[in-house]
């Protein structure tokens, strides 16, 4: 999958994942590095199906709920960002700070409220 994804394919080592899957299917960090190349292929409808189907093994995760709504907020669905933002700051409070930083979430909380890191 490495190689896949530094070749700038994340899509097709997604589709590799997929199948490691089924060999592991209990892998959460695995599950959620699937979904999580999805996303950086831009298939973002294709990552919230992905996310819905191993929902039962995932929702715990804060990156599951994290992820979930880097989608729902690129699709436009800031009611559903805001939902799945929440979960992610309910279980590791500490994404809070990295939420305000990620530009997936500027519809939300504005580009002004950025936190500058230098």
């Amino acid at each position: 999958m490495t190689i896949l994804v530094k070749s700038g394919q994340p899509l097709k080592a997604s589709f590799l994942g997929e199948n490691l899957c089924f060999g592991d299917p209990e892998n959460v960090e695995l599950l959620l590095e699937v979904g999580q190349l999805k996303h950086d292929a831009g298939e973002f409808t294709e990552t919230l199906k992905w996310l819905q189907s191993v929902e039962s093994k995932c929702r715990d995760s804060a990156q599951f709920h994290l992820l979930r709504a880097k989608c729902h907020a690129s699709l436009g669905d800031l009611e559903a960002c805001v939902l799945a933002l929440r979960e992610a700051h309910r279980i590791n409070p500490d994404l809070r700070m990295q939420s305000l930083n990620d530009p997936a979430f500027e519809a939300i909380y504005g580009a002004e409220k950025r936190i500058d890191r230098q």
